[in-house]
């Protein structure tokens, strides 16, 4: 199962509240976080005991400037790095909680015939 999302608690502990439900229910249930490297979940995740996959963090730019000219290449580079995380993690399921993560992996599990 991987779980996905991140940058404040409101999204970080639904995640882990869900992951420890699960843990509990089925000790052998293999759960991955995603989130990022700069979001509280990157402290968060670890501490409670599960892995976390870092992700890069792509914010919609506020305001026309280069990087919103940037943002369709950043975009396609987040999202072929959640393919390659739930390719990796061999997860049956992806859940989103939301936060700046979690689109990237939760528009792709349409296309790889993975529930969401």
């Amino acid at each position: 199962m991987l779980l996905a999302g991140g940058g404040s608690a409101g999204h970080v502990s639904p995640l882990l509240a869900l992951a420890d439900c699960l843990r509990r229910r089925d000790p052998t249930t293999t759960i991955t976080a995603l989130g990022t490297s700069e979001g509280l979940e990157a402290r968060l995740v670890p501490a409670a005991g599960y892995p976390l996959i870092d992700l890069p963090k792509v914010p919609m730019p506020r305001r026309p400037s280069g990087d919103l000219a940037r943002l369709p290449g950043r975009l396609g580079g987040a999202v072929r790095a959640a393919g390659a995380a739930i390719d990796s993690s061999g997860a049956d399921v992806v859940v989103g909680f939301g936060g700046y993560v979690c689109p990237r992996p939760t528009s792709r599990p349409a296309a790889a015939a993975c529930p969401w």
